[in-house]
């Protein structure tokens, strides 16, 4: 399964908002949230199904 950055966001509240979004328009994706501390990024993944 491959993987697939969705968007980078500077705050985690911001990524989670925007991962609660995605959810909603596809809600049987299962996403990989990947939050990187010390970093200026934030990464939410959803696989490519």
């Amino acid at each position: 399964m491959q993987h697939q950055i969705v968007a980078r966001f500077r705050r985690r509240s911001d990524a989670e908002a925007h991962s609660q979004a995605l959810h909603r328009l596809i809600p049987n994706a299962t996403p990989h949230n990947h939050f990187q501390s010390g970093s200026r990024a934030t990464r939410v993944n959803y696989p490519i199904i």
